[in-house]
């Protein structure tokens, strides 16, 4: 946990930067879309948006000065920020564009440490993937963003790399639009205060234009189905999910928190279960304390609640159908068949086989899943069973391939 709150420091410092530069985009500046502002100019560069420009020229330079947190393999929850891919860099121009914000602030890397000709590489390079042409004289302020595009831009820029990834901020696709509004506002009152992420909504809402906020609660409200695209269960801990839902019914959680309801209240089943749970507990930290959230409703909710109570509530919150399309199940009894065809396992095992093999079908118990189980192991491990035939045929096997096999041979019946 320690280590979720310190990475999400370096971020949002890396970002807050990025807030004090008026030159560029406006959801790149935390105010209003319409604003105004000048580009700086960018001096001798040259470079195209190449793959070849990549490879030679840009990641000799963050070798050095970026991929001790952008190397291979680099995430943040299971977001990939591994900058020596460069579809990572180059995914759309927002991430382009994004990464002119954070390299001409001094953002990234945090602190500052790229010189001027390097800076200028990176922004050359990124501006030739927006189709602009870098120029010695100073670049032309970009248009306003569509009114339409402007919401999803915002949020992709400025709120997505907390929101989208981290287990301890909430997922706000789908929440009320008038909810997400009043509590910005709440922020920038100090009404509100951001303690588990050292107060960056306070300081967000005090720069954000008004405007701008109306525009990312708009797309966040008619676009749930974003939602699906990212994890609920990070950490999903040890709630009891029959208690927590006896809980919420007692407590009469979703009278105000239910899908669409009238109470401008945040809806809670697309929610985190770390976030549910921090959450909870500073409802319940007594007024005047450190972490103390004021609310008339919600902190007589929690004052009875033990902190048992809270993770099984957050749990079976969290194991609720966030209302997203679900992959469809294999069917066992086909997916058995086919496996069971694959490996031609009844050229052996038909029934009266010249091989003295055993038959393998209506057995109606655990023996075929065990006995696959056993020639699996590796020799030496205990419960290993030997076969020159079994031993090849199971290994590789996995647990739902070994249980498909099993569930389809013990449908099958006599005639």
């Amino acid at each position: 946990m320690k280590n979720v709150g310190i990475t999400s420091l370096v971020i949002l410092l890396s970002y807050f930067l990025v807030s004090c530069h008026s030159g560029h985009n406006p959801v790149n500046d935390f105010v209003d879309p319409n604003g105004g502002g000048g580009a700086s100019g960018r001096r001798g560069a040259t470079a195209g948006p190449s793959k070849e420009y990549f490879t030679n020229t840009l990641v000799p330079v963050m070798k050095t000065k970026c991929f001790t947190c952008h190397g291979a393999g680099a995430k943040i929850g299971k977001k990939d920020v591994d900058w020596t891919k460069y579809e990572n860099l180059a995914a759309s121009k927002e991430r382009l564009r994004g990464l002119i914000s954070l390299i001409e602030n001094d953002a990234m890397p945090p602190g500052g440490g790229l010189g001027r000709e390097e800076k200028d590489k990176f922004i050359s390079w990124a501006q030739s993937g927006l189709g602009s042409t870098p120029n010695p004289t100073p670049t032309p302020t970009p248009g306003p963003v569509p009114p339409e595009d402007l919401g999803k831009e915002a949020y992709q820029v400025r709120c997505a790399v907390c929101h989208d990834n981290m287990p301890s901020n909430p997922v706000i696709f789908g929440q009320p639009k008038k909810y997400l509004i009043a509590e910005m506002e709440k922020y920038r009152e100090g009404t509100r205060e951001d303690h588990m992420m050292y107060n960056s909504m306070n300081f967000i809402a005090e720069q954000i234009g008004k405007s701008l906020v109306v525009a990312i609660s708009d797309y966040l409200e008619k676009n749930p189905e974003e939602a699906c695209a990212l994890d609920y269960d990070q950490e999903p801990g040890g709630g009891d999910i029959t208690n927590g839902e006896k809980l919420v019914a007692d407590k009469f959680c979703m009278t105000c928190h239910e899908t669409g309801n009238a109470m401008n209240a945040p809806e809670i089943r697309r929610q985190r279960r770390e976030y549910l749970v921090h959450t909870m507990r500073a409802f319940k930290i007594p007024a005047g304390e450190e972490g103390h959230r004021p609310s008339a409703v919600m902190n007589g909710q929690v004052e009875t609640l033990s902190d048992q109570d809270i993770d099984d509530i957050a749990a079976y919150l969290n194991s609720l159908d966030h209302g997203c399309p679900q992959e469809p199940k294999p069917d066992p009894i086909a997916e058995g068949k086919k496996l069971v065809e694959a490996k031609g396992c009844m050229g052996c095992h038909a029934e009266g086989n010249a091989f003295g093999a055993p038959e393998i079908r209506y057995r109606k118990d655990s023996s075929i899943k065990d006995g696959l189980i056993a020639f699996r192991l590796p020799p030496g491990e205990p419960g290993h069973r030997a076969s020159p035939f079994m031993n090849p045929q199971a290994t590789g096997l996995s647990d739902e391939e070994i249980e498909f096999i099993s569930v389809y041979l013990n449908s099958l019946e006599k005639k």
